[in-house]
């Protein structure tokens, strides 16, 4: 699966406490919507006093985020707040919004009073590590008065009112214990990494994290980064990029459920404070293990269900082409029109000047730039730098494809050929290397 962003930092803590709450239209018991899974990412439509917008459903933030501001989007009740995450360094300006319309499912579901915060910091906004409009984070209010199910393979979320009007549903789930803190759910998992097992230690069960799982290593006693390992991006967080390593360990068990040689990332311990981490917590897991169940969260009763779905023995990729591809912005790219040179309705023929029988149209194309290259990897061995342009993969338009096939063609399979033609300088460069797997499995 190719390397995408991973939402790691943005955890902003304030001090009140929000009287939000969700009401569902006519009295109904339950709501299902439909959500769009983007690099292990949720993402769902929501309005906002009217605006239509996308955000990423996420439990590792506890508050709604909005990254800048619309201008056809009204906001109440607006001051002036800082936010601090997790990281090193004194958190950036933003905005506070109180009492907004927030509805969800063509308002089935609704918050008249909700409460967000604006980040005015464009180097936060996520739409261009995503390649789709993403304009904000539903945090974990959501779950606070709703049990809400995630089902992956349907790409469907319902939210109950409560954890009665499942019914006999549940009988398929496992039942795993969950702590809430700071509005936050942490589960215990175990890991085995070469001869030592770490028991029932404290991660975050974060949806915005697209990692199977990510380590804070000083936070584990006698803990060792196994080789092989890739030092690469990790994320965004409110002070910057994070870089860290990836690696495999031998394995991660949450209850029953057993994975083996799954990747797992560790951030740089200088972009995070262990001091603002909550007591004992040793990591997250995140979206990319999760997808591999049906997932209830109930906060009021503090209870995860787990049930595998169709994708839970797939193994864990890493990116193996070394390319870290962002969508930024858009050209202007002129194509050739063939005419339809046969009689018309009337019995008549289009003549042209020559022997042209083309037209031209100018089209607005997405711009896709290569933002990293991983160190030692296919690409840079072959030359390919950060700031090219991509313009086409195997012979194919990239202006044709998603972020997401786009990522999905450089994360294709051990020892496949990739063709890139790229945009240097003015020049056009090609370059043909094979993938390869930077952290093989373990023996």
């Amino acid at each position: 699966m190719a390397r995408i962003i991973s939402i790691l930092f943005v955890l902003i803590s304030f001090s009140e406490i929000y009287g939000q709450q969700w009401i569902f239209r006519n009295n109904a018991t339950k709501i299902t919507f439909s959500f769009e899974l983007v690099h292990n990412v949720i993402i769902i439509p929501i309005h906002i006093n009217g605006e239509e917008l996308s955000f990423i459903l996420d439990t590792g933030v506890k508050e709604t985020l909005l990254f800048g501001s619309s201008d056809s989007l009204l906001l109440h009740n607006v001051s002036k707040v800082k936010f601090q995450g997790i990281g090193i360094g004194e958190g950036i300006e933003g905005l506070r919004s109180l009492s907004n319309h927030l509805s969800i499912a063509d308002s089935a579901m609704m918050d008249l009073k909700h409460n967000l915060f604006v980040v005015t910091d464009d180097s936060l906004h996520l739409s261009n590590y995503i390649g789709l409009p993403v304009h904000g984070i539903l945090g974990s209010n959501f779950f606070h008065n709703n049990v809400v199910e995630i089902n992956y393979v349907k790409k469907k979320i319902t939210a109950y009112r409560n954890i009665q009007h499942i019914g006999r549903k549940l009988r398929g789930y496992d039942k795993i214990p969950l702590k809430i803190e700071k509005d936050r759910p942490y589960v215990n998992i175990d890991l085995r990494i070469g001869r030592k097992t770490h028991k029932q230690i404290k991660v975050l069960l974060d949806l915005g994290n697209s990692d199977p799982a990510m380590l804070f290593p000083d936070r584990l006693p006698e803990f060792e980064i196994l080789e092989p390992t890739i030092y690469e991006f990790l994320g965004k967080g409110f002070n910057g990029d994070i870089y860290g390593k990836r690696n495999r360990i031998h394995s991660l068990r949450i209850n029953d459920f057993e994975f083996q040689q799954p990747i797992i990332s560790y951030p740089d311990t200088n972009t995070y404070d262990n001091k603002k981490l909550v007591r004992d917590r040793v990591g997250s897991i995140g979206n990319q293990l999760l997808t591999r169940f049906s997932v209830l969260i109930d906060y009021e009763h503090r209870m995860l269900y787990l049930k595998p779905n169709k994708n839970f023995r797939q193994p864990f990729y890493v990116d193996m082409s070394g390319i870290e591809v962002k969508h930024e912005g858009f050209v202007w790219v002129e194509s050739r029109i063939h005419l339809n040179t046969s009689p018309n309705q009337e019995g008549k023929t289009i003549q042209f000047d020559g022997s042209s029988s083309f037209k031209y149209k100018i089209e607005l194309k997405p711009n896709f730039i290569i933002n990293n290259v991983r160190h030692n990897s296919p690409a840079e061995r072959f030359g390919v730098m950060k700031g090219d342009v991509l313009m086409k993969i195997n012979g194919r338009s990239v202006q044709s494809l998603s972020l997401e096939q786009i990522k999905d063609k450089l994360q294709s399979g051990i020892n496949k050929t990739v063709k890139l033609e790229i945009g240097r300088g003015g020049e056009v460069l090609n370059f043909t290397f094979q993938l390869q797997d930077p952290i093989p499995l373990l023996l």
